[in-house]
C-alpha cells in the first residue's frame, strides 16, 4: 500500500530530524528484510507488531528508564529538537562512540580492524561507513593501523545469505605481530549457519572500500580467484 511504501522508504532513509531535516542516523540497507532473524526480529516485529521488534524494545527501555526514569515513557512523544540535544548532553560520554580522532590510539600502536554486515537489521551498515570516512577526513588515510570491512548479506554479526565467520583474529594477530596489515581476510559461510557444519563457500573481504572481484576464469569457489579492486578515484 502507499503508506507501506512510506514507511519502507524511510526505514532505508535513516532517521532525521523532521523539522530541520538533519540527518541524524544511517538507513538500513535492503537485503535483511525478509531473512530469518531479519527484519521481522529487530525492525518489524512478529505478525508485524513492531512493540516485539528488538529496536522497539531497546529503545523504549533506553528511554523510558535511563533517559526520563519513566518506565511508562511513549516513544511517540520523544522531541527530536530538545530531547535529543539533552539526551547527547547527559550520555554521549557514555554510549556514543563516533569521536573521528584516533590519534592517541595510533600514537601507542593501536591497531583497528571494523567489520559490519551490508545486511545489518540491528544498527545501520551505512553507519559503519559514514564513520570510518570521518576518520579519513579527520586524520587522512588510516590504511597503517584501522581499516573497515563490509561483509555482504551479513545480517546483525553473523547469519543470512552472508558468511557466518570472519578470520579476524589472525589478520590482527599477524598485523600486531608482524606489522603485516590486511587488504583480505577471509569470509566462511557454514551450512545451516553452524560452524561444526562443512564450509559452503569462503570468500575474501577486502579492506574498504575495495571490493573482491573474481578473476573471471577460475574456480569460484577458490579465495585465490579473486582481487581487490578499489572504486576510480579512490
Amino acid at each position: 500500500t502507499k503508506d507501506q511504501l512510506a514507511a519502507l522508504a524511510k526505514i532505508y532513509a535513516g532517521a532525521h530530524n523532521p523539522r530541520t531535516k538533519a540527518k541524524i542516523l544511517a538507513g538500513f540497507t535492503p537485503g535483511g528484510e525478509g531473512e530469518v532473524g531479519g527484519w521481522n526480529r529487530w525492525i518489524a516485529g512478529a505478525d508485524g507488531d513492531i512493540k516485539q521488534s528488538l529496536l522497539y524494545g531497546f529503545a523504549s527501555n533506553f528511554f523510558g528508564q535511563i533517559v526520563f526514569a519513566d518506565p511508562a515513557y511513549d516513544l511517540k512523544r520523544f522531541n527530536f529538537d530538545s530531547d535529543m540535544a539533552m539526551t547527547d548532553k547527559k550520555f554521549a560520554c557514555l554510549f556514543n562512540s563516533y569521536e573521528d580522532d584516533l590519534s592517541a590510539f595510533k600514537a601507542r600502536g593501536g591497531k583497528l580492524i571494523q567489520y559490519h554486515g551490508w545486511s545489518d537489521p540491528a544498527i545501520p551498515a551505512l553507519d559503519s561507513v559514514d564513520y570510518y570516512q570521518n576518520v579519513q577526513s579527520r586524520m587522512g588515510p588510516t590504511g597503517n593501523f584501522y581499516r573497515l570491512f563490509m561483509a555482504p548479506g551479513m545480517l546483525h554479526c553473523n547469519g543470512g545469505p552472508g558468511p557466518n565467520m570472519l578470520a579476524t583474529l589472525p589478520a590482527i594477530t599477524a598485523w600486531v605481530e608482524q606489522n603485516k596489515a590486511p587488504d583480505r581476510i577471509m569470509a566462511t559461510k557454514f551450512r545451516n549457519d553452524d560452524p561444526l557444519q562443512p564450509a559452503e563457500r569462503v570468500r575474501p573481504l577486502c579492506a574498504f572500500p575495495a571490493r573482491a572481484v573474481w578473476d573471471g576464469k577460475g574456480d569460484q569457489n577458490n579465495p585465490q580467484n579473486y582481487r581487490c579492486v578499489a572504486p576510480q578515484g579512490k
